[in-house]
């Protein structure tokens, strides 16, 4: 078993590794992330003994339970990514992360829409659910061929571009979304408030605002 080291700090913890869970690990380390910066938790030790081909720290356990994610340095995580396959264990892991790490950024997958509010109100910061995504890039497709073609690239490494959120920058405050280099903004938040490129309030950025823009993958 590869041991999660004591000094470990703002890591991602990936509570399950099923077919969403070793996706995501997958897609973390083709984006840079180094393994030591990863800790999986399951309670199958031979999915756990997988991950440990990768690199990566496991803990062979039940997320649920608080001794289990203590050992994972779920206090000090960056970010918890919940996926262990059942929407009800899946909220009981999101409670039980708010409980003992209540700053850390929280993803949850979920199943069946109406379990996403209780994942909200167990503290989930973002929730995505498989099958409504799927069915909406579907759907989307009818408004034009290369739609779902270029969704694709926004949200896997292996594209031309990718999303980015990040801080705005000192010498930024006072300019507008265009006059941005580096990227196209398409989203800025404001005090948790979410503001489209095109409104009023975006054309001049204000410190303390973050943004959402596209960038050329690996910039």
């Amino acid at each position: 078993m590869n041991l999660v080291r004591r000094e470990l700090k703002a890591h991602v913890i990936v509570c399950g590794y099923g077919r969403s869970g070793s996706a995501t690990v997958a897609e973390l380390l083709e984006r840079g992330h180094a393994p030591d910066t990863i800790v999986v938790v399951d309670e199958n030790p031979d999915k756990l003994r997988l991950a440990e081909e990768l690199g990566i720290a496991t803990v062979e356990g039940d997320a649920t339970h608080n001794k289990v994610l203590s050992i994972a340095r779920v206090e000090t995580a960056k970010t918890v990514i919940v996926c262990p396959g059942r929407d009800d264990t899946a909220v009981l892991i999101v409670l039980t992360c708010r409980r003992i790490a209540p700053h850390a950024g929280v993803a949850v997958s979920i199943a069946a829409i109406e379990n996403e509010l209780l994942a909200r109100d167990a503290g989930a910061t973002i929730i995505v659910n498989p099958v409504s995504f799927g069915g909406q890039l579907l759907a989307q497709c009818t408004a034009g061929p290369h739609i779902a073609d270029y969704v694709a690239d926004l949200v896997t490494r292996g594209g031309k571009v990718e999303l980015r959120e990040r801080a705005i920058r000192p010498e930024e405050v006072g300019r507008s979304p265009r006059q941005i280099v580096g990227g196209q903004v398409l989203r800025i938040y404001r005090n948790d408030r979410a503001i489209g490129f095109w409104e009023a309030d975006a054309q001049v950025l204000e410190a303390g605002d973050s943004l959402i823009e596209v960038v050329q993958a690996g910039a």
